[in-house]
């Protein structure tokens, strides 16, 4: 393995847990996976989602009286002794096909649970978590989240808003700046640690460091790696490519090519629909391979398929606006399947890489 992936701190070194649940699974394309923190002082309990594919921490607050953003919990900066507001104006943050939100930005502290010299406690940060609060946005989209803001974990350090990873690194609660997670879908729960890697949850002997491959410009927060093949059926879709990995999904999305490719191979160009009612027909589909690092990681079509209503299975793979044709992210249909580390430089807070492995299920 390279440097940046030789030693993984573990579990009873410094860290913070995040201790996730799984909601319901949406046709939004959004993680289903929430932590719930604490925000403020007193700190306000609310529901994040931990995002890879996002450069943007934000939460829905109580200056936004929508449809949509009452369906969540809302944070109240005036019950927070310690918020304070930015100078900087409000502003409009697109997010994609769902619409703008309209937000500004403001500081506090945040409450986690921390494990430092075996020992649980506490912690607050000493410095404010600087995020968007939410004043206005609607549709369906945003109601249908399980959230009520996300918590960003860029490939790429932040100020304004914090990337929490590299502030809790600065700040000395960590062992090493990076975030591990750990999915248990069937029982629909899972745990992030930020400083350290469970061995209890992976088996040592597949794990697999990927280098991080930078993309320029507007992208470069993603955590983008060499991915060698991507199969399904008797078809190659992508070969010597990459895909990014988003723990702030829960589907494949890409460019128009790549998906439209995929999509075919998925569907016998077309003679297969892309959503069953019975869960029998999910034999008719094939598995999709994807070549990572050298190693293959299959997902059979109950990985694939999301179960987003009662009689209702959809394809878990999205056309997304805005992203170059060749470009693939993938969500939790792939990410469920593996234990994931999402490695920051010590030195300058910049992603190095993502290490997957086999997760161990306890019984």
């Amino acid at each position: 393995m390279e440097d940046w992936s030789q030693e993984l701190p573990a579990a009873h070194d410094d860290q913070v847990r995040f201790e996730l649940s799984r909601g319901a699974v949406t046709d939004n394309g959004a993680t289903p996976w929430t932590a719930v923190l604490g925000l403020g002082t007193p700190p306000q309990r609310l529901r994040f989602m931990l995002d890879t594919g996002t450069v943007n921490t934000w939460i829905t607050s109580t200056a936004c009286g929508t449809d949509a953003c009452l369906a969540h919990g809302r944070f109240d900066p005036n019950r927070s002794s310690s918020f304070r507001a930015s100078a900087e104006p409000p502003k409009r943050v697109s997010f994609g096909p769902w619409g703008t939100m309209d937000v500004s930005l403001g500081g506090d502290v945040m409450v986690l649970d921390a494990i430092a010299e075996r020992t649980s406690a506490t912690l607050t940060t000493r410095e404010r978590l600087w995020l968007y609060l939410a004043t206005h946005y609607a549709g369906a989209q945003f109601a249908a989240l399980d959230c009520d803001g996300g918590l960003a974990i860029p490939a790429v350090d932040c100020d304004r808003p914090t990337a929490l990873l590299q502030q809790l690194y600065r700040e000395g609660h960590l062992a090493a700046p990076l975030a591990s997670f750990y999915f248990d879908a069937p029982r629909g729960n899972g745990e992030c640690l930020m400083g350290a890697a469970d061995p209890r949850r992976y088996d040592p002997a597949t794990l697999n460091p990927l280098p991080l491959q930078p993309l320029a410009g507007a992208f470069d927060y993603l955590w983008n790696v060499p991915m060698q093949s991507l199969r399904c059926g008797g078809t190659t879709v992508v070969k010597d490519s990459a895909l990014v990995l988003d723990t702030g999904s829960s589907r494949f999305k890409g460019g128009k090519s790549v998906i439209q490719r995929f999509l075919d191979a998925v569907t016998d160009d077309g003679r297969l629909p892309i959503s069953v009612s019975d869960p029998l027909e999910l034999n008719e589909y094939p598995d999709i391979i994807l070549e990572l690092g050298g190693q293959a990681y299959v997902l059979t079509p109950a990985d694939y398929f999301l179960h987003v209503a009662s009689s209702r299975w959809e394809v878990g793979i999205h056309h997304l606006e805005g992203l170059p044709d060749e470009m693939l992210l993938v969500g939790s249909v792939f990410l469920d399947t593996v234990y994931s580390v999402f490695v920051v430089s010590p030195e300058n807070g910049t992603g190095q890489g993502v290490i997957l492995a086999r997760p161990t299920r306890r019984n």
